[in-house]
């Protein structure tokens, strides 16, 4: 008899075993599962179906020209009640605020009658026969549903006139738009000369750019509301802006950056406030004077003589 104590069987491989053998039981298949069940094979009955009838096509082929039919059907419709239903006939013609051109007019340029059909509007071709008029210069035509059509316009602003053989009108960005009538010749608007005519078909970027330093040049001497009117602003490539008055006097300005211009039209302020509070009035002023910048040569108009 050993004095030493039994060991008892070890309770794991039992356990052990016995979850083998559950897990085989529980899921357990007849095929190894990755390759999973053979397809049947197809019975000599689903080889041998007869084809369909003749009358199955025929009642396919008929019910899909009837649904064609009946879309093409309701197409036709839907446009034709677009096109001539009173619901969409033009009632109004809105046309936004203008002020170089009548409201008239651009009525009359749009031809557009009321009881139009709105739908069928070529709206392109309203605005093609609205550039016919050259004080526009953005149109836009737009259609609101179901009566409405409004017609959205901006127009040129003329800063000045300026002659090229005959006399047009320029915007402040140096845009040459329609030449002038007599009833645009207003007294608020100087005119621009020193670029021709000819030079203007030849090089128009060069002489934009040039009726542009004209137009800014009189921006710079039109900030003080004080100064005299000018009625002519000259430009030339050697001596450079001259500015005519209504009083009749002429200030050439020349030549110079902003910062130079600025200075010369401050020393004519000056020079005007002091002629004027002397009773005297000047027919030339030279303000580019380049040696001395600081010196402002003046010619003296001449008194009438009284009788």
């Amino acid at each position: 008899m050993s004095l030493l104590p039994r060991r008892k069987p070890a309770r794991r491989s039992l356990r052990n075993r016995r979850g083998v053998w559950l897990r085989a039981l529980l899921f357990w298949r007849p095929r190894n599962r990755r390759l999973g069940r053979a397809a049947p094979k197809p019975s000599p009955t689903d080889e041998r179906r007869p084809p369909r009838s003749a009358v199955s096509v025929l009642l396919t082929v008929v019910t899909w020209t009837g649904l064609l039919a009946l879309l093409g059907a309701t197409v036709i419709l839907g446009r034709h009640y677009l096109l001539h239903s009173p619901r969409f006939a033009v009632e109004t013609v809105e046309i936004s605020p203008t002020k170089h051109v009548s409201t008239e007019r651009l009525r009359s340029l749009a031809g557009v009658e009321l009881g139009r059909n709105l739908i069928s509007l070529d709206k392109s071709a309203v605005a093609q026969r609205l550039r016919q008029e050259p004080w526009l210069r953005h149109i836009h035509v737009e259609t609101r549903l179901p009566a409405q059509l409004r017609i959205v316009v901006e127009e040129f602003e003329p800063a000045a006139l300026v002659a090229l053989d005959a006399i047009y009108m320029i915007t402040a960005e140096g845009e040459v738009f329609r030449r002038a009538t007599a009833a645009d010749y207003d007294d608020k608007l100087p005119i621009l000369t020193g670029v021709g005519r000819a030079a203007y078909l030849l090089d128009r970027e060069w002489a934009q750019a040039e009726l542009r330093r004209g137009l800014h040049a009189l921006s710079l001497y039109q900030q003080r509301a004080t100064r005299p009117q000018v009625r002519e602003v000259h430009i030339d490539q050697i001596t450079g802006i001259t500015l005519s008055t209504a009083h009749g006097a002429t200030i050439r300005l020349g030549q110079g950056s902003d910062e130079e211009l600025t200075k010369r039209l401050a020393r004519f302020d000056a020079v005007w406030l002091q002629l004027r509070q002397k009773g005297e009035s000047a027919q030339l002023l030279l303000l580019d004077n380049r040696a001395h910048p600081d010196h402002v040569t003046v010619r003296l108009a001449s008194k009438p003589s009284r009788p």
